[in-house]
């Protein structure tokens, strides 16, 4: 279910970070979820652990301007945001370890971040703190991009499948999220081209087998509407064709999409590294908001 009890918004004062703290802050207003804003002062790690006082007097007292100029950073942000009722918190170390032991600890349900990814850009960054807590995190993760800024409701919710079990259970994510904003819903699938189809089974036959799995792709968006209710029950369904995380892009941008709602399996050995190509080029380059949400290995 989307009802989040508690929200994690890392800020590092950047642009897409006072993005996320927006949308972050809209959530919880919505669902009232109570909300923890982290900022962790990075280039520290050496000394986690260890005792600051024993520190030479100049790094303890370099440590101490910079810790000092980022809580200040962090008051006057919340204070600008009208961030009343958070939970502030300082901290350092490396970000991304720091940001998931942080979740873990205080049983957070969803991480809230800004992304830095840069659209037009073959390899875009997603950003390397970002990149690490989709690939690790046990919990769902809405990436919001700098472009997103604002607390404007969302007005259309998309969510990519294809057929798999793990992509049907992000449906009732999506559809929750839909229902919260009173926003459009649609289901999209891509029908991605089939290498050498042409010449595999000759152009007349390779067009009926394209027009064969176009029909039963429209059946199976109608089955997974069929007998819902609630924003499911009212949903869209789309069907382009191209490359997927290409194809998801270009509709959410050329259709004015809000939010992407997409699942991960769960994180297990090399899955920590390999989230999903298709899900982090979306993240990457997605001109509006993501939301990942785990899904177990066992059930998917």
């Amino acid at each position: 279910m989307f009802a989040p009890e508690r929200l994690l918004i890392p800020v590092d004062f950047s642009g897409a970070s006072t993005a996320a703290l927006r949308r972050g802050l809209d959530i919880a207003e919505r669902t009232g979820a109570e909300v923890h804003v982290l900022h962790i002062v990075p280039g520290f790690a050496p000394v986690l652990g260890a005792d600051l006082d024993a520190l030479p007097e100049e790094d303890q007292a370099f440590f101490q301007r910079v810790w000092d100029r980022a809580d200040g950073e962090l008051t006057a942000l919340l204070h600008r945001e009208q961030a009343t009722r958070v939970r502030r918190v300082l901290s350092f170390g490396l970000p991304s370890t720091v940001l998931l032991d942080y979740a873990q600890a205080q049983d957070v349900d969803l991480i809230v971040m800004g992304t830095h990814g840069r659209r037009g850009v073959r390899h875009a960054l997603l950003g390397s703190v970002a990149e690490e807590v989709l690939r690790r995190a046990e919990v769902s993760v809405l990436v919001v991009p700098e472009a997103a800024a604002g607390r404007a409701p969302f007005f259309h919710v998309l969510v990519p499948t294809d057929f798999s079990l793990a992509s049907r259970m992000a449906l009732p994510i999506a559809a929750e999220v839909a229902d919260l904003y009173g926003a459009k819903l649609t289901l999209l699938h891509t029908l991605e081209p089939i290498p050498y189809l042409s010449m595999l089974t000759g152009v007349t036959a390779g067009t009926d087998v394209s027009r064969l799995l176009r029909e039963k792709a429209e059946v199976q968006l109608h089955q997974l509407v069929a007998n819902t209710n609630g924003a499911l029950a009212r949903a869209e369904t789309a069907l382009v064709e191209g490359r997927a995380a290409e194809a998801v892009v270009a509709y959410a941008d050329e259709h004015g999409v809000d939010a992407i709602v997409m699942a991960k399996h769960g994180l297990h050995g090399m899955a920590r590294f390999l989230v999903g190509s298709v899900t982090e080029r979306i993240c990457r380059t997605a001109p509006c908001a993501v939301l990942v949400v785990p899904v177990d290995d066992d059930t998917a």
